[in-house]
Formats: C-alpha cells, sequence, structure tokens
C-alpha cells in the first residue's frame, strides 16, 4: 500500500514538472529576438546632426571636492554651484599596522588634477612621481614587486552615472550598479519625460582605489600599508560619436584651466586678408577675455553642445589645459 502511493506521488509529480517545461517551451517559442539597435540607436552619426551641433554658452567645471559648477561662456560668470560630496576625489588612508617609524616609512599621495602617484619616503620633503596614475594603476593591478619588503598592489574600479539639470544645477539622480540616490526626488515637479530630458545632462563619475601591501622577511604575513581613492568624470560611452563630432561646434573662445584653480577665457586666434588687397593672412593674436578663480583644484571641464533632433543637451569632455 505503502509503495503503491510512493509511486503515485513521483508520478504526479512528474506530470507537473512536465506541464511546467511545455509552458516554459511555449513561452520561448512566443519571444521575439531583441535588437541591440533598440538601445543603440545611430542617430548621432547622421549629416543632420552634423550640421546642426550647437555650442551652447556654457561651461561645466568640475572640482576636486566633488561640486560641479556651471560658467557662462561669454561672461565668466558663475551661473551655480552643486554643494561638494561627502569626500574629496582624491584622498588616501594610513593603515593601522603600518610602520611608525617614520624614518623608513613610505607615504604616497595623489595629485588630484591628473591623478599622478607621489612617493615620499622616510622625512624627506620633496615626493617622487612614480610616472604612472591611479587609473594606470588600476589596470595593471594586482602586480607586486620586490626590494627589501614586497609590495603589492591590487585596484578596482566602480562607476556611476550622474544626472544633473543643466537650468538649475540640481542633482536629478546618481545611479550605480547597487542603488539608486535620487536626492531631489521630494522637490521634484511633475514633469513630462521629453521635458526632463531636455534639461538634463548626463556626466559619468568612474572611482578608482588602490590598496598597498606589504610583507618582508621579518614580517612574513600581509600587511595593510595605504588605500588611494581617485575619481574621475566624463562623458558617456553614448555619447563618443557626439565627442568626436564636437569639433564641428566650436566658438570663439578657448577656456584654459591653470594648474590649480583657475579658469581662463582667450580670444581664438583668427585670420583676415591683410590690407590693398593683398592675398596674404594677417593673423590677430588671442587676447584675455575673463578669469574666474574657484576654491579647490579644477579636475573636470565640459562644454554642452544640443542638437534639434535630440531632446537632451550632450557634455562633452575638455583637456584641461588645451581647450
Amino acid at each position: 500500500m505503502t509503495y503503491s502511493i510512493l509511486v503515485a506521488l513521483i508520478t504526479a509529480t512528474t506530470l507537473v514538472l512536465l506541464a511546467e517545461r511545455l509552458l516554459l517551451i511555449e513561452l520561448f517559442l512566443d519571444r521575439v529576438p531583441l535588437s541591440f539597435n533598440t538601445f543603440t540607436p545611430d542617430p548621432y552619426t547622421s549629416p543632420s546632426l552634423k550640421a546642426h551641433l550647437e555650442l551652447l554658452d556654457i561651461c561645466l567645471v568640475a572640482s576636486s571636492d566633488g561640486s560641479f559648477h556651471s560658467v557662462n561662456r561669454s561672461t565668466g560668470q558663475l551661473l551655480w554651484s552643486t554643494p561638494p560630496t561627502s569626500r574629496p576625489i582624491a584622498r588616501t588612508r594610513i593603515g593601522q599596522n603600518h610602520t611608525a617609524d617614520e624614518t623608513v616609512r613610505e607615504t604616497y599621495d595623489i595629485e588630484p588634477q591628473t591623478g599622478q602617484v607621489f612617493v615620499r619616503r622616510g622625512r624627506e620633503k620633496q615626493a617622487h612621481s612614480l610616472s604612472i596614475s591611479i587609473p594606470e594603476l588600476v589596470d595593471m593591478s594586482p602586480f607586486s614587486f620586490s626590494g627589501a619588503e614586497q609590495v603589492i598592489f591590487v585596484g578596482k574600479k566602480e562607476s556611476s552615472m550622474v544626472t544633473i539639470e543643466l537650468d538649475t544645477g540640481r542633482v536629478e539622480t546618481v545611479m550605480d550598479s547597487g542603488e539608486i540616490w535620487n536626492p531631489s526626488q521630494d522637490v521634484a515637479e511633475e514633469k513630462t519625460l521629453s521635458q526632463v530630458h531636455r534639461g538634463e545632462i548626463f556626466i559619468t563619475r568612474t572611482n578608482y582605489q588602490i590598496s598597498i601591501l606589504k610583507r618582508s622577511a621579518d614580517h612574513p604575513s600581509v600587511r595593510f600599508v595605504q588605500n588611494l581613492d581617485f575619481v574621475t568624470y566624463g562623458r558617456t560611452r553614448q555619447d563618443d560619436d557626439i565627442q568626436a563630432l564636437s569639433t564641428h561646434a566650436t566658438g570663439n573662445d578657448n577656456i584654459q584651466v591653470l594648474p590649480g584653480a583657475d579658469l581662463l577665457s582667450i580670444s581664438a586666434a583668427r585670420t583676415s586678408l591683410t590690407r590693398n588687397g593683398l592675398k596674404g593672412l594677417l593673423r590677430r593674436k588671442p587676447r584675455h577675455l575673463w578669469g574666474r578663480q574657484f576654491h579647490n583644484p579644477i579636475v573636470g571641464l565640459f562644454n554642452v553642445v544640443r542638437s534639434p533632433s535630440q531632446h537632451r543637451p550632450f557634455v562633452v569632455s575638455q583637456s584641461l589645459y588645451a581647450v
């Protein structure tokens, strides 16, 4: 009797599993394959976009304290600034197990504008460049080198996307792989999707972290020495084509960043015909238009461009020293 009940239960279970499998097969047969074009449309390379890219009269500045600033390109007027973040973009933390002997201790520092790594040995006042940046260290890690003691570098990077309202500087969202932070959720106005897209800009934030570990013959166990954290800002990869086409949207000014916290606008040099109808060219020297100083070093600079065929504006990454 018990055997018959067991066989009946096994048969019933098998039939249920078979029915579930047939249902799954039917569902998958009805699926329509997704096209990658659904997510990556190709309007960016169209001739109309290339011809109609408009450089807006705004440049965005990122500071080492994690804040963003909007500056009028023509006048240098500061339009808005976001609050600084809780952590600076370049910081170091010393491990508790690091040697207390200052004569032999190595301390690593980060240059906030370039991410270059410097090391100071013992009580030396002069820091020595390692001729490598934090992002490069992360790409190379994990690796180690040996001398009197073995030094081990282990790195990682995390990316997130920051959405900022262009007119006000309000941070709408910060999105990463773990969570979505929406600081303006409580004060957000009711807007249509097109209205939201029209005023938003997307900026990527990449956090690089290097952990430095050591061990030696005297201390064979691995000990934590120091952490190095560095953040970079850039455009989204989706806008790579816009970056390539941005040379078609040039203005009459040239924004330059000096080492430190100074932003300068210099008129672009132009050429024109010489007098008396000669066909030679006369080059006009560039001149200084305006300057603005910030409280913290500038670590990112962006132009903003717009196309009539697109809802939202795009940010274009600029070189800090040759814009």
